[in-house]
Parts: C-alpha cells; structure tokens; sequence
C-alpha cells in the first residue's frame, strides 16, 4: 500500500494552528479512505481547495498510518515540509508546502 497526501499550508486556515487543521484534514481523508475512497481533493476549514491524496494498492493500514501522521505533526515544532513513514509492506508520504 502507498498513500500520498500532500497539502498546500499558505493561506489564513493555517494561520492559527497549523498543524490542527493540517490533522484535520488527514482525518477526514482518513474517514473518506475507510468508505472506500482511492483518491480524492483535500479542503481546509475555509472550503479551499488545498490538496489531494491518492490510496494504492490495499488500504487496511491508510487509518493507522494517518493517525501516525497527526501525531508526528502535532510533536514536532516546528512543523516539518515532508513525513514518510513506511513499514514493511506501505508507506505513506505527506509533503506540506
């Protein structure tokens, strides 16, 4: 399985608390993968159009490794352009600009 997020952070729905909203839309691409989703358009809390993410291959570790990523974002200040993670059969990269 590969899962590849990557979302644009320069614009005021970032502002506050970036790296709460930048979870918050990996949630919610997380709950559009669990309904069976293999792609799709990420939005911030504004409506705007920030990015996108794209499931391959088998998603049954997608939620895992989205909560994964939330809690690498959430301890690491400050906030890091790119995370991998990858285990023995996925990996997913988020690439934030």
């Amino acid at each position: 399985m590969y899962l590849t997020i990557t979302i644009t952070t320069d614009n005021a729905a970032f502002e506050e608390d970036k790296a709460a909203e930048v979870c918050r839309i990996l949630r919610v691409a997380r709950d559009k993968f669990r309904s069976g989703y293999v792609e799709t358009v990420l939005f911030d809390h504004n409506g705007n159009n920030v990015g996108g993410a794209l499931l391959t291959g088998d998603g049954t570790k997608a939620e895992a490794l989205i909560d994964s990523l939330c809690l690498l974002v959430t301890n690491h200040t400050p906030i890091r352009n790119r995370y991998l993670i990858k285990t023995a059969d996925s990996s997913v990269l988020l690439t934030l600009s």
